[in-house]
């Protein structure tokens, strides 16, 4: 499906694990605003994918000889030198993206008063952020995420199961015109 925006610079081909082949994409890092009644969509950064790591490693095992090269080899070279350049200087992490549409937020006059992290976001740097604004917040994560508690390792199932029934307060919330109610 296409972007409602064209962008050709920010599409990279991703494996698609539901349909077994690649597919053209773009990845987005979003930030909302919610309230009792509204989502809003605040911003959003296209995270381009990086593959600095193995262009590095492909350009130092593809060290040219040192006999004398034709002008074509080396041409060729010089496209691969200044692409891994260009990629170099323009790649940023996910995380480093959730970062900048925090500051970007709590600069604004809408900052929210707590934050909710999706999964895929769910980082020190990303959570340090948040708690440098001294804001309260929640993040969804993967039941085998490893947490460390009072020097102890546990994935998030096993640690939810040291927590007491107690510790938990049955909280309702209106979601979309609907009340919900967890514990």
């Amino acid at each position: 499906m296409e972007s409602p925006f064209h962008c050709t610079k920010s599409r990279y081909k991703y494996w698609d694990y539901v349909e077994k082949r690649y597919t053209y994409a773009i990845q987005l890092v979003t930030a909302a605003v919610s309230t009792n009644d509204r989502l809003d969509g605040f911003d959003y950064r296209i995270y381009h994918r990086s593959f600095q790591r193995q262009e590095h490693l492909y350009l130092e095992h593809t060290v040219l000889p040192d006999d004398k090269p034709d002008i074509d080899t080396l041409r060729n070279r010089l496209v691969e030198l200044l692409s891994f350049q260009l990629h170099k200087r323009q790649a940023k992490t996910k995380n480093q993206l959730a970062v900048e549409l925090i500051d970007e937020m709590e600069s604004s006059g809408i900052a929210p008063n707590a934050y909710a992290v999706d999964s895929g976001l769910f980082a020190p740097e990303v959570i340090e952020r948040i708690e440098q604004s001294d804001k309260p917040w929640v993040a969804d994560s993967a039941k085998n995420r490893i947490v460390y508690y009072k020097d102890q390792r546990y994935n998030c199932e096993t640690f939810q199961q040291t927590i007491p029934k107690e510790s938990f307060k049955e909280v309702t919330v209106h979601i979309r015109g609907q009340e919900r109610t967890r514990l």
